[in-house]
């Protein structure tokens, strides 16, 4: 014979459901003095049914000061992103583990959100409670531990990927350990009460990078002799190296003989185009002997 169940919202996931089959007959269909004996027999080997456990993607962004995700200067704001796709059923005492080879260079400061794919995922504990709760468990920035209690999946449909996602903000410390060139991951991690620890993790690498500028190169274009009154045309070259990818901001050029009163600086170009904000009647230290700003400079310009 041929039978058939159906596994509940309720069924463990990354878990096991164990039917408990046996058989019960009688010696007699139903013998009129109530003699008959009932037997029953249990089956020698229980069947098993594996339940589906979860799995966790960790993806990064980066904001603007660089191209890639997986590149960071100092001073910039990075996001941990995790999803953790559920399957159907229940996942017992479920905890989602964020954290960072490097503390020392990325800092975590605020969980953004914990939200659900659908309707029909929820939390024993309310993903508004699990998120207050992931906030105060920032551990100084190191890393989160996000505790969401049972997360059961009701959905009927296999074709739909049912999930939840936390977002983490985080920065880019200005501390020593931040320099070209130094590595750091960031790594997620699902446990259960049935799910084993480190078996269900993701991670993501990053890679310091700096802007390497040359010092400035200035030469004067000179016709002949020079005296008071007279101007002089000073070319300062300015070049990224290229030795990093990442872009140079706020690039200033500074000439503190200005502050000496003996000259002062009467037009600026940059690339050939007139930069007129620049250009100021007197100098003195007050004003920082600051020539020109310029909001970018790109690998190899």
């Amino acid at each position: 014979l041929e039978y058939r169940i159906r596994l509940l919202s309720t069924a463990p996931s990354d878990g096991v459901v164990r039917p408990e089959v046996w058989v019960s007959y009688s010696s007699h269909p139903g013998d009129a003095f109530a003699s008959m004996r009932n037997y029953s027999a249990v089956a020698p080997a229980q069947a098993v049914v594996s339940v589906s456990g979860p799995s966790v993607s960790l993806t990064s962004s980066v904001d603007s000061a660089t191209s890639s995700a997986s590149e960071l200067v100092v001073g910039q704001s990075v996001w941990l992103e995790a999803v953790v796709t559920l399957a159907e059923g229940t996942l017992y005492g479920a905890e989602l583990e964020l954290s960072l080879s490097r503390p020392d260079i990325v800092r975590l400061v605020e969980v953004e959100g914990v939200w659900a794919s659908s309707g029909s995922v929820t939390s024993t504990l309310g993903l508004s409670s699990v998120l207050v709760s992931a906030s105060a468990a920032l551990e100084g920035g190191q890393g989160v531990n996000v505790t969401f209690g049972d997360l059961v999946n009701s959905a009927s449909s296999n074709g739909v990927a049912e999930s939840v996602t936390v977002r983490v903000r985080g920065y880019v410390l200005r501390d020593a350990g931040a320099e070209q060139g130094a590595l750091l991951s960031a790594s997620a991690e699902v446990r259960s009460s049935t799910t084993a620890a480190g078996t269900v993790t993701d991670w993501v690498s990053f890679e310091v990078v700096r802007a390497l500028l040359s010092p400035a190169s200035v030469s004067p274009t000179l016709f002949g002799s020079t005296d008071g009154g007279d101007e002089v045309t000073f070319t300062a070259l300015i070049a990224h190296t290229g030795a990093s990818d990442a872009t140079a901001y706020d690039v200033e050029l500074w000439d503190s003989g200005l502050s000496s009163g003996r000259y002062f600086v009467s037009g600026v170009w940059v690339d050939g185009s007139w930069a007129s904000s620049f250009v100021r009647s007197s100098w003195s230290s007050s004003d920082g002997t600051l020539v020109v700003r310029v909001s970018s400079l790109a690998a190899g310009s």
